[in-house]
């Protein structure tokens, strides 16, 4: 059956589902980047990451995060529209992937500082790349560890967690719609 992938040409949709059970990104798979534009092109909240796409491949492939799981997350947290964002119990959500203050400790492992998080939208998807990578292996399923990224499971809100995984999933189901408009 794997031998017929690599004879017949892949469809759009074959490709995000092919990711949906990979760590590759999307430019491993979609190398005339047809579909990378118009998930860019196609989906409103997309749009305003378009310009750091490369960012997104590049964070992903560095941290064997599915790009368009990584993709979902930049699109729900829509950092573009308020770099920094102030949260009820006082902490504060910076940049395009919205890295609570919290998390600090946790991205200077890689060297960024929170003030990279708002000044730098590369280094900001960077740092979600390695903050939800770490959240996948821990949980060891994808949607749950997305919605760890932000709030963990075990946390006095469970409901928050479920809410999050239902709005990333939905940016995800997004992306499928477009890879099966395009296929």
């Amino acid at each position: 059956m794997s031998a017929l992938i690599f004879v017949k040409p892949l469809s759009p949709f074959s490709v995000i589902l092919f990711l949906l059970f990979s760590s590759c990104s999307l430019a491993e798979v979609d190398t005339s980047g047809s579909l990378r534009e118009a998930i860019y092109s196609e989906l409103e909240r997309a749009r305003p990451i378009a310009k750091y796409k490369h960012c997104v491949t590049a964070a992903s492939t560095t941290f064997e995060v599915n790009e368009l799981i990584l993709l979902s997350v930049l699109m729900w947290e829509s950092g573009y529209m308020n770099p920094l964002r102030k949260n009820n119990d006082g902490t504060f959500d910076h940049g395009f992937a919205q890295i609570n203050t919290v998390r600090e400790t946790e991205i200077m492992q890689i060297g960024y500082t929170l003030d990279d998080m708002i000044t730098s939208p590369c280094k900001n998807i960077m740092a979600a790349a390695f903050l939800l990578s770490r959240e996948i292996k821990e949980a060891g399923d994808v949607w749950k560890g997305a919605a760890n990224y932000h709030y963990d499971e075990g946390g006095d809100y469970p409901h928050n967690h479920h809410a999050y995984k239902r709005h990333v999933f939905a940016q995800y189901l997004s992306i499928l719609t477009v890879a099966q408009r395009n296929n």
